[in-house]
């Protein structure tokens, strides 16, 4: 402490801080040496404030920027719990802001391309500082000026940063701002945050965004509404190819359960099974093959086989394809020459797109190559498939192709009976109406008979029913006179 005493006293470092005088900073932190250096930067004035905190409360960025460099804490309260960029926002001094948030190491920048006109929110998101972002957020008139969603240079914004790197909790601090999950970087490949998420592998950013309202679902699109950038840029890419790709199966599994869809295609026509052949990901595709995929390679031509045996090759690996493997097992189509052919041009293309925007080289050109390394393919796959250790699965494939016929057969008669069964069942309500129908026909016979016998008798019926009279017989003894005739006189 003494030794402390002896030196520079706290209140010139502040009051050089405060003025902005990088020079009469480095002098009293050279002269200190460093412990004294290490405590001077500690040290805080009447109010709790650290040189640091002054330097960034005037704005003077190079001191910053020189206090950093030598060990400032830039999380160090004051005494009212402000930090330095709290002040520094509030002042409106955005190059300090940018300064206390921005790494030390210029080329420590955004996993998926590069840090032009990042704001503060972009490093926030890219370095995982929470602090500094509750910091900025509780600051009104800096959210004004600074909208969260501000796109970078290549239209990236904090949100898409933050899912990239995995860092959670500015992530969710910036969804909690209101950043919106469904903006694209339109200046880049038209990803939205899911589709960074899901490129680099980070699980917990995917699933925070799903709950947040990202769409599972969305396709890569330049604000004209095409993307014609071929390889991570092919058009109608969605965050799950970019997942059976790059990620794992947690991801994938995360996606799915939230309704991505498996049989979605890009512009090339590839599927998500597709993009896990090009990543050589076994359990992605076997994971595929169990949520419907299965269906989709049995019948895409022998796509995803290709981009297997295609991608197999050109890594240079040796022995069989374990992704072709698995996909055939899994019922995938074995893919032909033009298949094979159309799997290079995007596969070539995507390679040297850059080449080809610059004019490098004609397209005629690339045939003979795009050939040759179709042929090459093909001829691996080919020679895969004859091998003796392929003669299971070839049993296995037509076992399988019998059993599909089988069971195609059974689900026909299925058919069959169930439209037997329902023809039945309406011919028994047919019935059963019809028996409904006579019942009541006789209940109304029988009421109108009821009725006509409660009637009263007509007069009719009334004769009908009296007995008739008995005639009286005649004299006899007159009867016989008036029969005789008479006498002549």
């Amino acid at each position: 402490m003494e030794e402390l005493l002896a030196g520079p006293t706290t209140s010139q470092l502040h009051t050089a801080a405060a003025t902005g005088d990088a020079g009469a900073i480095r002098g009293l932190l050279r002269t200190a040496g460093a412990p004294g250096a290490a405590a001077l930067l500690r040290a805080v004035d009447g109010s709790g404030r650290t040189p640091l905190w002054l330097a960034a409360a005037g704005g003077h960025k190079a001191a910053v920027r020189l206090l950093l460099r030598r060990g400032a804490d830039r999380h160090a309260a004051a005494a009212d719990g402000s930090l330095p960029i709290s002040c520094a926002a509030r002042q409106g001094h955005v190059s300090v802001v940018q300064a206390l948030v921005k790494p030390a190491a210029a080329a420590d920048c955004h996993p998926s391309g590069g840090c032009d006109r990042w704001t503060a929110w972009h490093w926030c998101a890219h370095t995982g500082d929470a602090a500094s972002a509750r910091a900025l957020l509780s600051e009104a008139s800096w959210v004004a000026a600074q909208p969260i969603d501000s796109p970078a240079a290549d239209g990236a914004t904090a949100l898409m940063v933050a899912a990239a790197a995995g860092q959670l909790d500015v992530l969710l601090l910036l969804l909690g701002a209101g950043a919106s999950p469904l903006e694209r970087d339109l200046n880049g490949f038209g990803w939205t945050a899911l589709h960074h998420a899901a490129r680099h592998d980070r699980a917990a950013a995917v699933q925070a965004l799903i709950r947040a309202g990202a769409d599972v679902n969305a396709v890569c699109l330049t604000e004209e509404g095409f993307q014609c950038q071929l390889g991570e840029g092919e058009a109608f890419v969605t965050p799950l190819h970019l997942a059976a790709q790059h990620a794992g199966v947690d991801v994938l599994r995360s996606l799915i359960d939230a309704g991505a869809s498996v049989s979605d295609q890009n512009f090339n026509g590839c599927t998500a099974i597709g993009f896990a052949a090009r990543g050589d990901r076994l359990d992605n595709i076997s994971l595929l093959l169990a949520r419907g995929a299965d269906v989709e390679v049995a019948a895409d031509g022998g796509r995803a086989v290709a981009e297997a045996v295609l991608h197999h090759h050109l890594n240079g690996d040796n022995g069989d394809s374990a992704a072709a493997l698995l996909l055939v097992r899994g019922g995938a189509a074995i893919p032909d020459w033009n298949m094979m052919l159309q799997c290079v041009y995007v596969f070539y293309y995507g390679l040297d797109a850059d080449v080809h925007a610059q004019g490098g080289i004609p397209e005629e050109d690339d045939l003979p190559c795009m050939r040759e390394l179709a042929a090459e393919s093909l001829k691996k796959l080919c020679e895969w498939l004859a091998q003796p250790l392929a003669q299971p699965l070839r049993d296995e494939t037509q076992m399988r192709t019998g059993l599909q016929e089988l069971v195609v057969g059974a689900a026909a008669a299925g058919r069959r009976a169930q439209r037997a069964e329902q023809a039945a069942e309406e011919a028994a309500a047919r019935t059963a109406s019809l028996r409904a129908e006579a019942a009541a026909l006789e209940a109304r016979i029988a009421q109108a008979e009821a009725g006509l016998a409660s009637l009263p008798p007509t007069r009719a019926q009334e004769g009908q029913g009296r007995q008739p009279c008995p005639r009286q017989p005649r004299d006899a003894a007159a009867s016989s006179a008036a029969k005789k005739p008479r006498r002549q006189q």
